[in-house]
């Protein structure tokens, strides 16, 4: 690391319905939508997971290593899908709706990785 870059440190996020929730923004990652962590979410109740996360880079959290299943790897990469909608209504928001595309591709992506093909 050069001088004055700061180290990575490891945070709390939450792990909810939407997403995991971490500094105002939601992130999701393979690792979470494999293991059905926004289904258990919305069966119980949200739970606190740490991710590893660096100063300047907003757009990618890392899920914490002892959190991580054996096969987790390189799915412990989370990306950003968007900051928390405001109290408006999500009718016609426009965060609201690429955050519900991008969460409908996860789903498709994780619909692929368990039949094969994306029906």
């Amino acid at each position: 690391m050069g001088v004055g870059a700061e180290e990575p440190v490891a945070r709390p996020a939450w792990v909810t319905p939407d997403g995991i929730l971490f500094g105002g923004e939601y992130y999701s990652c393979r690792l979470a939508v494999r293991e059905d962590w926004y289904r258990r979410a919305l069966m119980g109740e949200p739970w606190m997971i740490q991710v590893i996360s660096q100063s300047g880079r907003a757009d990618r959290v890392y899920i914490e290593a002892e959190q991580e299943t054996e096969q987790a790897g390189s799915d412990s990469a989370c990306y950003a899908l968007g900051k928390v909608p405001q109290k408006a209504g999500p009718a016609g928001n426009p965060d609201v709706e690429a955050y519900q595309e991008k969460l409908r591709r996860l789903q498709d992506e994780r619909r692929f990785m368990r039949n094969g093909s994306l029906i």
